[in-house]
Formats: structure tokens, C-alpha cells, sequence
């Protein structure tokens, strides 16, 4: 990554919890990282991805943009505004994902259907991640491929609150001692 993308994705990383908007840029930039490292891999070209845990879906977009068939799945579109948020960023970059709401633990898939499987701080966030594990694997068609991606949660910074809150193992807290003012 060059100097001046790395500065981009580092201003847009701090800039993410403005708007759905903004998080949306940045899953959009960052995702550049992702794709190269699938290339490593795999020649992606219309190949059917399933970007699991989606969010906003700019990470799902990129792909499609680069030659991927994505459906993008989230459990949290729970909000109509955000389905359509995630429909209509992909509409203003002019390219087609499937987003659709889903639980990572029973998906509404055949067996065999994708030859990618993504899943990018996913894990930390389930209650049963070998479930979800279980059912990429069979979603996904021989030889297909699953990637992973997930912060430690019990690492210093693990609890996805260093955009806000700058001390270590702050997310291990109990609850009682953390106030939102």
C-alpha cells in the first residue's frame, strides 16, 4: 500500500463513526487489503463470494466492483434504513451485491454455494463461532476458500474501542464500572 492510500485509509479509520456514510468509505478502502491478499490465493474472477458480516456492505461493493459475485450478509440490517443505506451505496457506485440479513449461525444457503467465504471481525462478535465456522464450511464448495480475519478480543486494544478510547483492556471492565456520559 502506498504512503498516500495508507494516509487515506488512516483518516478514514478515524472519521468511520461519523456516518453510515463514512463507515462505509472505510470498509470500501480498507477492503483494498483484503483483496490482495485473496489474490494470493485464488483468481477471483467471477467467482461467488459471501462477505458474512457485511456491515455497510463497502468491503462487499469492492469486491463486486473487482469482479466478485457477493451476497453480503449481516445480522445487525435489522433497521430497513440500513439495508437501504447498503443497497444504495452499491447503487452509487454502480455495481450489484446481493445484501440480505441472515444469522451467521444457520445461513439460508445450499450446500456448496460459494467459492469464497469472508468473514472480517465476525468471530469475536458470536455467541458460537464453531457453529458459524460449520456452516461456511458448508456453504462453501470443494475447494473453496474461507477467509478469516479477527482481532483478539482479549488483547490490550480487542474490544473494537480504540476509535474512542485509548487504554488498554478497557473492553474487560465489567460493566458496572463503565459509565456512557
Amino acid at each position: 500500500m502506498s504512503r498516500d492510500a495508507a494516509k487515506k485509509l488512516a483518516e478514514l479509520q478515524q472519521q468511520r463513526g461519523r456516518s453510515r456514510r463514512d463507515f462505509f468509505e472505510y470498509q470500501y478502502q480498507a477492503a483494498r487489503g483484503s483483496l490482495s491478499e485473496m489474490l494470493r490465493f485464488t483468481d477471483i474472477q467471477q467467482k461467488e463470494m459471501l462477505d458474512l458480516g457485511c456491515g455497510y456492505g463497502g468491503a462487499s461493493v469492492y469486491f463486486a466492483m473487482n469482479g466478485l459475485r457477493v451476497t453480503a450478509v449481516d445480522n445487525q440490517l435489522y433497521e430497513d434504513e440500513f439495508l437501504k443505506d447498503a443497497l444504495n451505496f452499491a447503487k452509487k457506485k454502480e455495481t450489484l451485491v446481493k445484501i440480505c440479513l441472515a444469522d451467521a449461525h444457520k445461513l439460508p444457503f445450499k450446500k456448496a454455494s460459494f467459492d469464497i467465504v469472508r468473514l472480517d471481525s465476525v468471530l469475536e462478535h458470536l455467541k458460537k463461532p464453531e457453529v458459524a465456522i460449520s456452516e461456511c464450511r458448508r456453504v462453501l464448495r470443494p475447494a473453496g476458500l474461507l477467509f478469516i480475519n479477527f482481532p483478539l478480543f482479549y488483547s490490550p486494544y480487542g474490544g473494537h474501542t480504540t476509535d474512542y478510547i485509548k487504554i488498554p483492556w478497557f473492553h474487560l471492565l465489567p460493566v458496572g464500572w463503565v459509565r456512557r456520559k
